[in-house]
């Protein structure tokens, strides 16, 4: 996704703004205000908001603590020898938060991606000026 937009501005002059939003959540403390916790992939976090948008995707029945794995930045796995992937040993379980917790931590991260694009936009509308 770096490279394509990275291309996309060299090549066309396209503004492009990539954002792994899950860690805009952590970085607010969007996550762990809203969920009591951290995520990860397919943890509490990501699991929070397939749950706000398209309940009937999640299947509790196909999580288990057998599944976690605890990522390291140190170690590079192929393929990694879980499906729940935790950026901390304290994260644990994947938790299934309520409904409305879940629509406002996805209302939250929008609104968050939101206010960051708004940043982007006026920065580049800005330095486009200055060059021009």
């Amino acid at each position: 996704m770096e490279s394509a937009a990275r291309q996309a501005w060299y090549r066309c002059r396209l503004a492009t703004m990539v954002v792994d939003w899950w860690v805009v959540a952590r970085e607010r403390g969007l996550t762990r205000q809203l969920l009591g916790k951290e995520g990860g992939h397919a943890a509490t976090d990501e699991t929070a908001v397939m749950l706000a948008a398209r309940p009937e995707l999640v299947r509790r029945e196909l999580y288990s603590d057998e599944t976690l794995y605890v990522y390291s930045p140190g170690v590079k796995a192929y393929p990694l020898p879980g499906t729940v992937v935790n950026y901390t040993a304290e994260e644990g379980s994947v938790v299934f938060p309520q409904e409305g917790d879940c629509r406002r931590f996805l209302e939250a991260v929008a609104s968050a991606i939101a206010e960051l694009f708004a940043d982007f936009k006026r920065g580049v509308e800005r330095e486009l000026k200055r060059r021009a």
